[in-house]
């Protein structure tokens, strides 16, 4: 009966094969194409990619920054005074946050003939109105309906200066600990809180005015707001009582924010995976070109580069330091050091020496088998054992 030499497949190279099919079919029918073509399709996918990651943003932005609903659903029907706050400073290592407050005066307050953001029964505020925040003793902000310009062509519209309907105020981020460590340690996926108050008065009476709204709408410094507390408040003092607001905020890195950074972090670490199997290769004995010995050199240059452009380019000690950064430059390092010493300086004789000690071990003599028997069958598939038993049988 006929013998011949083969390799054992096993269960697991089977599957890793009729996965792989599909996609050899495409990679052969790809090198086919011209260069031209093939151009043309990456430039389609990097531009189909752009149009992707443009559109989530902007759809996810406009979905969540919608104005005009979160002024109806926090109250827009009533009658009061509405706060939308727009956050134009997020600074972490002061723990402070800035915010411009929009004044928006709802039903009764409303100045006839002004909207906003598409809401009819909410415009300018009709009276004036100083806010004090988180108990401020004296105004952080006061406000003059008479203070806007009004046109001179006849029309005495009045022009809208957003300085005169708007004030800022700074906020302190709450101090507290992530798992017994400083609250960034868990950067990109760290989060902030913010707790605050603010009531309303007539500049004229002194008066309490109802806040229908108290809390910021957008995002700044890759920082986006949830609002975890909006309550209407109020304190009592002398028998009188004086409405306000509560508002408590969650600030937590954006979507896109915390998939860039990880995917900084990948990049870091399969350059360091790529590093290390040049090196282990070099160690079996394996041929290592001069320039690929200068790779593990521009990693080591590589690596930190990439960790600066980590969104706010946060301080060394992260969490993302302690299992990344770190390690990934020891690691190259080391390596760097493997290469050049036993590498690179090492003569012809020495690398063939280490070849011959790590060469694998492989049997003397290949395993040989029947044609006919089972298990080669059951290996590389009846229907082919069987055609070429009788092709060798016509030969």
């Amino acid at each position: 009966m006929l013998h011949f030499k083969f390799a054992k497949e096993t269960p697991l190279a089977r599957a890793f094969a009729q996965v792989r099919r599909p996609f050899s079919k495409v990679h052969g029918f790809y090198h086919y194409l011209g260069l031209h073509v093939k151009f043309g399709l990456w430039v389609a996918w990097t531009a189909a990619m752009v149009g992707i990651f443009c559109g989530v943003l902007l759809g996810v932005g406009k979905r969540y920054n919608n104005l005009g609903s979160i002024i109806l659903t926090s109250g827009g029907n009533a009658s009061g005074v509405s706060l939308i706050g727009h956050v134009y400073n997020v600074d972490i290592t002061s723990r402070t946050v800035q915010i411009s407050w929009l004044i928006i005066g709802c039903g009764e307050m409303q100045m006839p003939g002004s909207t906003t953001y598409g809401v009819e029964s909410c415009g300018r505020l009709s009276i004036a109105a100083d806010f004090y925040v988180d108990g401020a003793q004296s105004p952080n902000g006061s406000y003059d309906p008479d203070a806007n310009p009004k046109r001179a062509d006849g029309t005495q519209s009045s022009i809208y200066v957003q300085a005169l309907n708007e004030f800022q105020t700074t906020h302190l981020i709450e101090i507290s600990s992530w798992n017994g460590l400083d609250q960034q340690y868990a950067y990109p996926f760290d989060t902030y809180y913010l707790g605050s108050s603010v009531i309303a008065r007539n500049a004229a009476t002194n008066e309490s005015l109802p806040v229908l709204t108290y809390h910021p709408v957008d995002s700044t410094n890759n920082f986006a707001p949830f609002i975890v507390d909006d309550s209407a408040t109020f304190t009592s003092s002398n028998g009188s009582t004086t409405l306000g607001h509560y508002m408590r905020i969650e600030f937590s890195r954006t979507a896109f924010t915390q998939f860039f950074v990880m995917s900084l972090f990948l990049v870091n670490w399969a350059l360091t995976a790529v590093v290390l199997y040049i090196t282990l290769s070099a160690n079996e004995g394996n041929d290592v070109g001069e320039s690929i010995l200068l790779l593990p050199l521009s990693v080591i240059v590589t690596i930190p580069g990439l960790r600066a452009l980590w969104v706010g380019a946060p301080a060394f000690g992260l969490l993302l330091d302690s299992a990344g950064f770190f390690l990934q430059m020891v690691i190259v390092a080391l390596c760097s050091i493997f290469l050049v010493v036993n590498v690179a300086l090492s003569s012809p004789e020495e690398k063939a020496r280490r070849k011959q000690k790590h060469r694998r071990l492989v049997p003397s003599e290949p395993e040989c088998l029947a044609m006919s028997e089972p298990e080669w069958k059951e290996t590389h598939g009846l229907a082919n054992a069987l055609a070429y038993e009788q092709k060798m049988e016509v030969a």
